[in-house]
C-alpha cells in the first residue's frame, strides 16, 4: 500500500464514534478530490459504515466502502481500486489486530468521549502503540459526544497532559447528528451550519 495514505480509526471501547469519524472523513477526503477514497470497514457484524450507505439511497456518496476482515484483505482492496486514500474503520474493541493495522497506516485516530470510562482505556491504548514501535506523531485523538464545550475542553486537556496529539475542535453530543445517519448522511451533511462548521473543523485538522 506504499501508494496510498492509510488512516486508522481505532479504539479500545466501542460506541465513542469510529465509525462516524471513518464515514465524515471518507466524504471529507472525497470532496478534496485528491483521488479514489475507500473505507474497508472491519466493524465484524456490525457494518455500521456500509448501513450508512444503504440509508443514502441513490444520494451520492464519493467514495467506497468494502467490507474486510484482514490486513491482506484490505491491501488487496487498497490494490484492487487504487485508492489514494485507504480509512480503516476498526472493530468495536481493540485486539492484536489493531496493533497489526497500526504499524500499517500513516495516521490513527482514536475518538473517545469525555468521561474517564472511555479515556483511560484509549489512552492504554496509544500507549500500547508507542510500546510497538509506532511514532507519538501518527496518533491524534477527536473528543466525540461531549455534554458541554467546557467537558470537552477538560478532556483535551487530559488528552494532552498524556503527550498525545488532540484536535482542538470536537463533535459533540447532537441529536441532529444522530438524525443524519439515521438517513445514512454524514456529520458534515447535516442541515444545520453551526454543525457542518464544527465538524468541518475536526476533519480539517486531521488531514493537515
Amino acid at each position: 500500500m506504499a501508494d496510498q495514505t492509510v488512516w486508522l480509526v481505532a479504539g479500545q471501547k466501542g460506541g465513542v464514534g469510529k465509525s462516524t469519524i471513518s464515514y465524515g472523513l471518507g466524504y471529507y477526503l472525497a470532496k478534496l478530490d485528491q483521488g479514489k477514497v475507500i473505507i474497508c470497514d472491519i466493524d465484524f457484524g456490525q457494518w455500521t459504515c456500509d448501513l450508512w450507505k444503504s440509508l443514502r439511497g441513490d444520494k451520492p456518496l464519493g467514495f467506497d466502502i468494502i467490507k474486510c476482515n484482514t490486513l491482506e484483505d484490505i491491501g488487496k482492496a487498497a490494490v484492487r481500486t487504487g485508492a489514494r486514500h485507504v480509512i480503516i474503520d476498526g472493530a468495536p474493541h481493540a485486539s492484536k489486530q489493531t496493533l497489526e493495522l497500526a504499524k500499517s497506516a500513516d495516521r490513527i485516530i482514536i475518538p473517545t468521549g469525555p468521561g474517564i470510562a472511555a479515556l483511560s482505556p484509549n489512552v492504554g491504548l496509544a500507549n500500547n502503540m508507542l510500546e510497538e514501535g509506532i511514532s507519538r506523531n501518527h496518533i491524534a485523538f477527536v473528543i466525540m459526544q461531549a455534554g458541554t464545550p467546557a467537558d470537552a475542553k477538560s478532556a483535551y486537556e487530559t488528552v494532552k497532559e498524556h503527550d498525545f496529539l488532540c484536535v482542538p475542535a470536537s463533535l459533540n453530543f447532537s441529536t441532529a447528528y444522530g438524525q443524519s445517519a439515521d438517513r445514512g448522511l454524514s456529520v458534515l451533511e447535516t442541515p444545520f451550519v453551526g454543525l457542518r462548521k464544527q465538524a468541518k473543523l475536526v476533519f480539517g485538522a486531521l488531514t493537515k
